[in-house]
């Protein structure tokens, strides 16, 4: 989330003290507008909608980019085509130069009784297979001063319940096989507790709140260019999530609150790329997902989510002209154990964008974008029995933007 904040049009929210959840959302458009891709790998939270950036670590990342509308890369999954703004995070992908392995290994140490452990290995397999693990652990006490305004006067105190006790660990391989293409594989996995702070008034916190989490999903990747012409990848992942929210109040029976949480995700794509000719290459990409999600709250209806995503898009690229259009078909149909399920949902998303650089000399460029979205409502909207509306319709959005660059 600290290189989030540079990005130009992006709210980042924080909730729950140091280790709060962590929202990116783009032109307050809300967080569920906004798609988090890990290493070509869209993350999900069918319950909330929304992806808690601060599961990652900045200690392996390579590199952060962020697109608003339209993205001028069409060769992706077609989930990526569906949300008004994506958030790629790309891992970092071992190179050796003469040595067969790397370890890194450092700590951080900050205030409020903040420590960061983090170690790496990467290491040669051979000329065309490596591997890498790494992981890290952030335990905090989160007990930060403050002060408050008593009329005329200000009050000190300190933060309370706003402790983290994070594990992180992920591990990846690496082939290249020739003309065979390349695969890559991933396992990563995060467990988490932490305190969640209530708002501050005079002489009274609120901290009674506290939130468990165990993350973990693993994923394959491959690619293979066959020709100039033609190229395809292919992604599979599964996920599973699941979160503990215990709080103490006198308004609940027995004095407590407690619920549990789990979901489970099962994740296809596949997509093809063809270049008629060098400025010219049209992709078509297909996306099938199941969600499920059980929760002991009262009256939990069990749902799960069956979506299809198809994506057609073409782009024209010359040294000054760029010219991308999509069209996005999406499809979902939803089952429950109990209750009714909601409608089945679909809809046809178009987006196009232009981009011309004036000056052969100078890269000052004028850039438009169109595009037309909508967000199905989360499991929470329609079957959270404490809020839950199974008449919500799709959320619509709609960008056109307009700007230049010059560099």
């Amino acid at each position: 989330h600290e290189v989030v904040r540079t990005f130009s049009g992006v709210n980042l929210k924080d909730y729950g003290g140091v280790g709060g959840v962590k929202t990116v959302s783009i032109r307050s458009m809300g967080a569920q507008h906004t798609a988090v891709c890990y290493d070509g790998i869209t993350m999900s939270n069918t319950q909330t909608g929304y992806v808690d950036i601060g599961q990652f670590s900045l200690d392996n990342v390579d590199l952060v980019s962020l697109t608003i509308g339209q993205s001028d890369e069409i060769f992706q999954t077609a989930r990526s085509f569906a949300s008004s703004g994506v958030l790629n995070i790309n891992t970092v992908v071992p190179h050796f130069d003469g040595q067969p392995f790397h370890i890194v290994a450092q700590m951080k140490l900050a205030s409020f009784g903040t420590y960061n452990p983090y170690l790496m290995y990467q290491q040669k397999i051979s000329d065309r297979w490596s591997a890498a693990v790494n992981g890290d652990w952030m335990i905090s006490n989160g007990d930060y001063p403050y002060k408050i305004r008593n009329g005329k006067t200000w009050e000190e105190d300190i933060r309370e319940n706003g402790d983290v006790n994070t594990i992180r660990g992920e591990a990846n391989i690496y082939g290249d096989m020739g003309r065979g293409g390349k695969l890559s594989v991933k396992a990563n996995y995060l467990n988490s507790e932490r305190g969640l702070p209530g708002s501050v008034v005079l002489y009274s916190q609120g901290g009674n709140e506290r939130l468990w989490d165990e993350n973990f999903f693993a994923s394959a990747n491959y690619e293979n260019s066959f020709s100039d012409k033609w190229a395809m990848k292919g992604n599979v992942k599964y996920s599973y999530a699941w979160s503990h929210y215990l709080a103490y109040d006198d308004i609940y029976m027995d004095g407590k609150e407690e619920d549990y949480y789990t979901q489970n995700e099962y994740y296809a794509s596949a997509a093809l790329q063809y270049r008629p000719t060098p400025r010219l290459r049209l992709t078509l990409a297909e996306d099938f997902f199941i969600n499920t999600l059980d929760a002991t709250i009262p009256e939990c209806a069990y749902p799960t989510r069956f979506s299809t995503m198809t994506s057609l898009a073409g782009q024209y690229k010359d040294s000054r002209l760029t010219v991308t259009a999509s069209l996005l078909g999406t499809y979902i149909t939803e089952d429950v154990k109990i209750g009714v399920a909601a409608d089945d949902k679909w809809r046809i998303s178009p987006s196009a964008s232009i981009s011309y650089k004036l000056f052969e000399e100078r890269n000052f460029r004028i850039r438009a974008s169109y595009k037309d979205g909508f967000r199905v409502p989360t499991c929470n909207d329609l079957y959270y029995s404490r809020v839950g509306n199974h008449n919500l319709a799709p959320e619509k959005s709609t960008q056109f933007n307009l700007g230049f660059t010059w560099s």
